[in-house]
């Protein structure tokens, strides 16, 4: 915690990364488990993003992630020093986990562990962290999510552009193909939008998107970071795929 403060983190977010490293290297033996989102950004690719929960997708996600839901509360219970303990619930293809651990009497933490039972069409292996998304499909996940989101709530998830930009600028990626995109809707049976995607990020305030990103991105990061040129790049994106979504 004292390590996360002098970076500009937010401490109990440290912890759950702490948390979250630990469950993504239990779940590596289980290749049916493909690690997708922040959580595959920050570990494996490298992204200065912290994240405070963990997703998964693969056909089989949902019997892996019960299977080891005991041995991730385990692991978690070892990274902290304290008892941790796993819970569960299904929504139809949703599998919602949860590892909560009791740090005081005022304080209790609990990290989401999610698996969605879809397929995962880009994989690499990437020890120690096991099957993992290639940063297009992340890409693709992101801009499917956008607009689905941006339907039913009328809003973008504001840390999403950072990831954009980052799998951009700093992974070298040119984005999605709109097969992969429209390949991803599928999966999630999402039904086109037809939202301006990019008109959306463009109106979002650079306020806002700084205040997302105090405390779960160094403060070198963010002191360094042109907010401008994120989101022209999550703009840029999210616009070149919108016409499939």
């Amino acid at each position: 915690m004292a390590e996360a403060r002098a970076q500009g983190l937010r401490p109990w977010i440290a912890v759950k990364e702490r948390l979250a490293r630990s469950a993504v290297e239990v779940m590596a033996g289980a290749p049916a488990a493909v690690l997708q989102g922040g959580a595959a950004l920050h570990f494996v690719y490298g992204s200065p993003r912290l994240s405070a929960d963990v997703d998964f997708v693969g056909a089989g996600v949902a019997r892996a992630i019960e299977t080891q839901g005991p041995e991730i509360a385990r692991a978690a219970s070892e990274a902290v020093g304290r008892p941790a303990t796993w819970s569960m619930t299904c929504h139809g293809r949703l599998l919602r986990g949860k590892v909560a651990i009791e740090l005081g009497p005022a304080r209790r933490l609990v990290l989401p562990v999610e698996a969605y039972q879809v397929p995962a069409h880009r994989i690499r292996l990437a020890a120690p962290f096991g099957p993992v998304e290639e940063p297009e499909e992340i890409t693709a996940d992101k801009a499917v999510a956008s607009a689905d989101r941006l339907a039913r709530r009328g809003a973008l998830k504001t840390r999403d552009l950072f990831d954009l930009w980052f799998i951009l600028a700093r992974l070298g990626s040119a984005g999605p193909d709109a097969a992969l995109v429209a390949a991803k809707a599928a999966d999630y049976g999402l039904p086109r939008r037809d939202a301006d995607l990019a008109a959306a990020v463009r109106a979002i305030p650079e306020e806002e998107l700084r205040s997302a990103l105090q405390g779960v991105l160094p403060a070198s990061e963010l002191g360094a970071l042109r907010l401008c040129e994120v989101v022209e790049a999550a703009a840029t994106v999210l616009g070149s795929c919108q016409h499939v979504l």
